[in-house]
């Protein structure tokens, strides 16, 4: 198993807990990385991929398309372009439910969803 952490490596505090998982110290493999840049190395030889990673800014945003929908459709068109060249069998792109907290517009208490 390979992970590829954006701001995080192997021995850092933010990732140390993975490195104790069942079998990790024998196959897994902590990598940072941006997924606006290349990950070829990363993900050489994987069969599947799992990119959970998207743009969660930390400050007010300002201009929500520039600052985290510009950034996220780069970064995931970055990586399936990589494991398309490698020949990756398999992709898996999930979000969070960050991706769905940035309007501050949208009505309290309505529910949130791929409209938001």
């Amino acid at each position: 198993m390979i992970m590829i952490a954006g701001g995080a490596v192997s021995g850092d505090s933010k990732d140390a807990h993975l490195m104790h998982l069942d079998g990790a110290a024998e196959s897994l493999l902590l990598f940072k990385a941006d997924v606006l840049d290349t990950l070829a190395a990363a993900v050489e030889g994987c069969e599947g991929v799992f990119h959970v990673a998207s743009t969660v800014p930390a400050d007010k945003i300002v201009d929500p398309e520039l600052e985290v929908m510009v950034p996220a459709v780069k970064g995931t068109l970055n990586i399936l372009e990589v494991w398309s060249s490698l020949e990756v069998q398999k992709v898996v792109v999930v979000s969070s439910t960050d991706a769905v907290h940035y309007d501050p517009n949208w009505p309290q208490g309505k529910a949130k969803d791929e409209s938001c």
